[in-house]
């Protein structure tokens, strides 16, 4: 069971917080694909990963970039002893809802 640490304080809670950025590109260095993810800890101290974009250029969209980049992703969130990934994609982005359930497997957790 996870419990409270009310020791933390907000400076503390915000030092945790990093931000890391995953890019795929071609050799001439422009970008395919990319995500950026925050490493968080909650109040009962458990660390998780935020993905909060996952971007594949359209002329390079069906080709397994974004299972590439999740792929690096789950791993370093493991590295990280991250004990979930959490994501969000807005209601009106039907096609990245279709990335994430049908190609990635992924399942609503909850829907507004």
């Amino acid at each position: 069971m996870n419990t409270f640490v009310p020791e933390l304080s907000l400076s503390q809670y915000m030092a945790t917080m990093e931000q890391i950025f995953f890019v795929l590109t071609l050799e001439d260095g422009s970008w395919m694909a990319m995500a950026t993810i925050a490493i968080r800890t909650d109040f009962s101290n458990s660390r998780y990963m935020w993905i909060s974009e996952l971007v594949v250029l359209p002329q390079y969209r069906s080709q397994g970039l974004g299972k590439i980049l999740m792929e690096h992703i789950r791993k370093y969130a493991i590295q990280q002893q991250s004990k979930k990934l959490i994501l969000y994609a807005g209601l009106q982005r039907e096609q990245a809802h279709r990335f994430w359930t049908h190609h990635m497997g992924y399942v609503f957790k909850h829907e507004l």
